[in-house]
């Protein structure tokens, strides 16, 4: 059986995913075991993170809508993720991702460093003593990372902060 590839720079090269710096193929085995399964590599084209997590784990999934304006939504998905993706015990944690919402405009997304049409692994929530609910998320794109509110550089962590997000996760954030 074969993958798809293109020549570039001389070296030829997988189309879709990318092979690990270990030169690891399970990824490509993978992806072309869905593509078979859907009946093309198209079909892959801008998958849901749901339908992965799904086939993957086999567990239930869920996905929640957060662009409605509706307030007291927001207040029951912060508790199930509260309850699913607790920073303070990962053991507990179940897989989750998020994704920003179609409308935003790609270049309004990349000034912030984040990209349209991409899953980030949620990695834990937490809400510190004050009530300031923060997400820890992964960024699987490399070259480029969130610049906003609450950022590496960003002035709104206090000293004050850092020490009880790092005594509530027991995570050095320095």
């Amino acid at each position: 059986d074969y993958f798809p590839t293109y020549e570039k720079g001389g070296r030829v090269r997988l189309c879709g995913c990318q092979l690990s710096s270990d030169r690891e193929m399970w990824v490509a085995v993978l992806e072309k075991a869905f593509a078979k399964l859907h009946g093309c590599y198209e079909a892959l084209e801008s998958g849901h993170c749901e339908d992965a997590l799904n086939y993957l784990c086999g567990g239930h999934v869920s996905k929640f809508d957060l662009t409605t304006n509706e307030h007291h939504e927001y207040d029951v998905v912060w508790e199930q993720l509260k309850r699913d993706a607790p920073l303070d015990d990962p053991a507990r944690a179940s897989f989750l991702t998020c994704a920003l919402s179609p409308e935003i405009p790609p270049e309004e997304a990349k000034q912030r460093g984040l990209f349209t049409g991409h899953a980030y692994p949620l990695l834990g929530v937490l809400e510190t003593s004050s009530g300031l609910r923060l997400l820890k998320m992964r960024n699987p794109h490399g070259g480029t990372e969130w610049n906003g509110d609450y950022s590496d550089q960003s002035t709104l962590w206090t000293e004050e902060l850092k020490q009880e997000v790092e005594r509530l996760t027991d995570h050095d954030l320095q």
